[in-house]
């Protein structure tokens, strides 16, 4: 599903399987000025669409300037609670630094995110190299 007519390209859902699985890449974010009305397009797509894995991208928010293509840990987390999935897969952070933030901030800050949304057993962290089933 696209975020039609807001001149952003938006997130996709595909099926693996059973799973069905919503990958969204920075462009899901990429609305200036209009933040948050473009997250809240994330309910929409978790209402018609219903992804049970989201794979959500938390790097490369500092500086804030950034934040009009990128998302941070706090925007993710928002996300994956308007989405309603059953797991959150963080990823574009902690392989190259694109950004002004510690390379090992993203993940800090998800943690703390989710822990405060109640959310912390949902999040994901894949390491690499090994093989995860949902």
């Amino acid at each position: 599903m696209s975020l039609r007519g807001t001149g952003a390209p938006g997130s996709f859902r595909t099926r693996i399987g059973v799973r069905r699985l919503c990958p969204a890449g920075r462009e899901a974010f990429a609305l200036p000025r209009r933040r948050y009305s473009l997250l809240s397009g994330f309910r929409e797509i978790g209402r018609r669409l219903g992804p049970e894995v989201a794979l959500l991208p938390i790097g490369a928010y500092n500086p804030p300037s950034f934040r009009n293509v990128h998302a941070s840990p706090a925007d993710a987390t928002r996300a994956f609670m308007d989405l309603n999935s059953h797991w959150m897969v963080p990823m574009h952070y902690g392989t190259f630094r694109l950004s002004h933030e510690p390379v090992d901030e993203p993940l800090q800050l998800l943690e703390r995110a989710a822990k405060a949304a109640g959310i912390e057993d949902r999040v994901l962290v894949l390491e690499e190299g090994v093989t995860q089933f949902f």
